[in-house]
């Protein structure tokens, strides 16, 4: 969970915690501050290997249920169509994920990323 942290706001990692650790509710959608495919993209890693086609559409429901994102100043809804695209297809791959899930004695675990920037040199 401390991978995501910094793109929630204190509030919403505490209510996201709840949510997964727990199922509680939020109060309200909870605000990803980030590309909207880089939250998508975590939890379907997270799920990848153990969803199948009906856990999928589940996931994404729950994604369009529970979350909004935001770039800058505006706070945008995730459409069916790209959380679709990015949890039950490959069609759309995050160019710059979170996190990713390794496999160590066929055990999982998570791991941050190296950020992609551009024009880094």
């Amino acid at each position: 969970m401390r991978l995501i942290r910094t793109y929630f706001s204190e509030e919403d990692f505490s209510q996201l915690d709840a949510l997964i650790k727990a199922d509680e509710q939020a109060a309200s959608q909870l605000i990803f501050n980030g590309n909207s495919n880089k939250l998508a993209d975590a939890f379907k890693q997270l799920y990848e290997p153990d969803c199948g086609m009906q856990l999928k559409a589940e996931l994404e429901k729950w994604i369009l249920k529970h979350f909004l994102y935001s770039n800058g100043d505006k706070v945008n809804e995730y459409s069916e169509g790209c959380v679709s695209a990015i949890i039950s297809s490959d069609t759309k791959v995050c160019k710059s994920p979170i996190l990713e899930v390794r496999m160590k004695d066929k055990v999982p675990f998570l791991v941050p990323t190296v950020r992609n920037k551009k024009n880094s040199k």
